[in-house]
């Protein structure tokens, strides 16, 4: 759902006597703005000079759309390994004002039976971007997902970090800076492996990954 919110991220909360304007940053974050366009640290309260239902209804609203707003559970997505065909990830990323954000925040790979074939990533003005800030042809057909870090190489991984950085972006989620294990060459040759002996693993993590493979 666009949980209220149109083209320019902003959504209005009418009161009655007043309005307050709440806009979605890039980190899905909400920001509220009083009559006056001044910020606000959160909606106030509904006041005297305010309609009582009007206001009621209108607060409620809002505390409803940051609780909507919590349950974006892109990070399930990331550890199962979900993919989307190339038109759905349009309809669901793009045309989609909260999931533009979101999308715009994480680097994206064009799959093929389940391997990672090149990555990319969505810019706020709808265009695509490669690792090496190159324009990226968006795919009319294929599969779409988020990257795990462990599928890059170190190369790549140091220079999609370098230009979130670069953009200023902070990742709604962990996604690149999710730490990776690289199996040791004496680990390689042995059939056990004790380095992780006790260690607990997500199991959306460990199923997503031992069902790609």
């Amino acid at each position: 759902p666009d949980l209220g919110f149109h083209g320019e991220m902003e959504q209005t909360f009418d009161y009655g006597a007043r309005t307050f304007t709440v806009r979605l940053s890039p980190a899905l974050e909400t920001e509220v703005y009083g009559p006056d366009g001044k910020r606000l640290k959160n909606m106030p309260a509904p006041g005297k000079q305010d309609d009582p239902e009007k206001a009621k209804e209108a607060n409620l609203a809002f505390k409803q759309m940051k609780k909507q707003l919590k349950t974006l559970r892109f990070s399930q997505a990331l550890l199962t390994g979900r993919f989307w065909q190339a038109g759905r990830w349009q309809e669901l990323f793009v045309k989609n004002p909260v999931m533009h954000q979101f999308a715009a925040g994480l680097i994206w790979g064009r799959y093929e039976d389940g391997v990672l074939q090149e990555t990319f990533r969505y810019m706020e003005d709808g265009s695509f971007n490669t690792v090496k800030e190159e324009e990226y042809a968006f795919p009319e057909e294929g599969t779409i997902g988020l990257i795990h870090p462990i599928e890059l190489s170190e190369a790549d991984l140091a220079a999609w970090k370098e230009q979130l950085s670069d953009y200023e972006i902070t990742q709604p989620i962990g996604q690149l800076s999710r730490p990776v294990h690289a199996v040791t060459d004496e680990e390689a040759a042995e059939t056990t492996l004790t380095r992780f002996r006790g260690v607990t693993l997500n199991g959306l993590s460990l199923s997503g990954k031992l069902l790609a493979q």
